[in-house]
């Protein structure tokens, strides 16, 4: 009986992240030439850490699936390229995490699954991207060092820098609800280890978004 409560519990919790991952693409997005991201990989991993990598590939899927039908204007390639750079980052970063439960264990996890998903995502587009865009191979390796790698490393990096930023406080939240078992550490947000950790993230971020709009040119699309 208690598994069964359990099991319902993740469920709705799983629900709810898809939920708010598809919802935030309305809010607020970033994007520069064809490539846009937003901030929905955030939730994705923090479900991922929080429940396993397998629940955040799930959730990766069903709010690629739902913006696919919903809102995309890529199509069947777009979905694709969604589901590979979400589903990647958040099983590598759930997978890690798991195993290191600490906080130097979240930024290892974080790390790695930066370098993993833009490393995934050179691939895809080499394969991938000539059909969408009815070019060659070719005309996409000429755009990986210009547009291609530096994009996927700052949206990989914003992301995790958010979830450094948001984990603790989405987890402490749902321990106090009683939606998931309460983790060793600190009980309390803020805390010295804290600080620091929002510090490191709001350099990333900084760094990131500056490398954005200066270098690669993109802009915000607030409601989209």
């Amino acid at each position: 009986m208690n598994n069964s409560h359990n099991r319902t519990r993740m469920l709705v919790m799983l629900s709810l992240f898809t939920a708010v991952s598809y919802l935030s693409v309305y809010i607020i997005g970033f994007k520069v030439s064809f490539l846009t991201f937003d901030v929905k990989n955030v939730f994705i991993t923090v479900a991922a850490m929080l429940y396993g990598p397998v629940p955040g590939v799930v959730v990766s899927l069903l709010a690629a699936l739902l913006e696919l039908l919903l809102y995309s204007t890529t199509g069947f390639y777009g979905f694709i390229m969604n589901f590979l750079s979400s589903a990647s980052f958040a099983f590598v970063a759930g997978w890690f995490y798991r195993r290191h439960k600490t906080m130097v264990g979240s930024y290892l996890a974080l790390t790695l699954a930066t370098v993993m998903s833009t490393s995934l995502m050179m691939v895809a587009n080499l394969f991938i991207t000539p059909f969408y865009m009815g070019g060659s191979m070719t005309d996409v390796a000429k755009m990986i060092p210009t547009l291609l790698f530096p994009f996927n490393l700052i949206k990989c990096v914003v992301n995790a820098a958010l979830v450094l930023v948001l984990y603790k406080p989405i987890s402490l939240v749902l321990t106090r609800a009683g939606m998931i078992k309460k983790e060793g550490g600190n009980a309390r947000y803020l805390t010295g280890k804290t600080a620091i950790t929002l510090l490191i993230a709001a350099v990333l971020i900084a760094v990131s978004m500056t490398v954005f709009f200066l270098v690669l040119g993109g802009k915000i699309d607030f409601g989209t």
